[in-house]
């Protein structure tokens, strides 16, 4: 009659034999998917599940890779076939409902690792290219701010990435959810430096450098600890 009764079943016959390593294994992957915000690359599929049997996690992949569709021939990177599937395991209250938002934060403190800040692996670019877009998502606006845009390796990562406008739209929507007085000033800087990133994300350093010294403010002697601290690691 459905979709949903389309779907209910099909699953019902799918993961019957494996329901008890569904949170384990198959929960995890499914909620990475559907939190992405574009095609996702296939290990950061694989390092979603929790649990560490290699046939299993193996096993598990291709099932879920079934709901699917790769967007390149070496088959690197999934998106779901259709939204629906999206919109049917986010419906409370069945055997395979998906909690979207821990699949935001599952990817969110991915991207607080230092060590995914490298562009020469789809992951590196996936999490920086996406990185607060899912701490947002997730209610961490506070740590995309201080594990990301206030790194400066993070900073020039992404920068390097490009555009150099999706900086600023980073820092929009932190904005959105949180101020602070040191944030609007790296804000502010991150919007004026826009043409030099243009030019040469490079950049990146002088101009945090040049758009930042200056910000004391002689009348009240305003300082911020954490704008100093990123001068000095620049």
């Amino acid at each position: 009659p459905s979709l949903t009764h389309l779907y209910r079943q099909r699953y019902k016959t799918a993961f019957q034999d494996c329901m008890g390593d569904f949170d384990v294994y198959v929960k995890p992957i499914l909620q990475v998917l559907l939190a992405a915000n574009g095609p996702l690359p296939t290990d950061l599929l694989s390092c979603a599940m929790v649990g560490t049997d290699d046939r299993k996690r193996e096993r598990y992949m291709r099932m879920v890779q079934q709901l699917c569709r790769s967007v390149d021939n070496q088959k690197k990177a999934w998106k779901l076939t259709h939204k629906s599937y999206k919109d049917w395991f986010q419906e409370p209250g069945h055997d395979f409902s998906v909690d979207l938002v821990e699949g935001h934060r599952q990817l969110a403190h991915l991207s607080y690792k230092a060590e995914n800040w490298v562009m020469d692996s789809p992951r590196g670019k996936y999490l920086l290219r996406h990185g607060v877009y899912h701490a947002v998502q997730c209610n961490e606006v506070v740590q995309a701010r201080t594990h990301l845009l206030f790194q400066f390796k993070w900073l020039l990562e992404r920068a390097k990435l490009g555009p150099p406008h999706a900086l600023v739209l980073d820092g929009n929507r932190v904005a959105r959810e949180h101020q602070d007085r040191a944030f609007e000033l790296l804000h502010s800087a991150l919007r004026l430096m826009q043409s030099g990133l243009a030019t040469n994300p490079l950049q990146m350093a002088g101009q945090l450098v040049g758009r930042l010294m200056g910000y004391e403010d002689a009348a009240t002697k305003f300082h911020e600890a954490e704008i100093d601290t990123l001068l000095t690691t620049v």
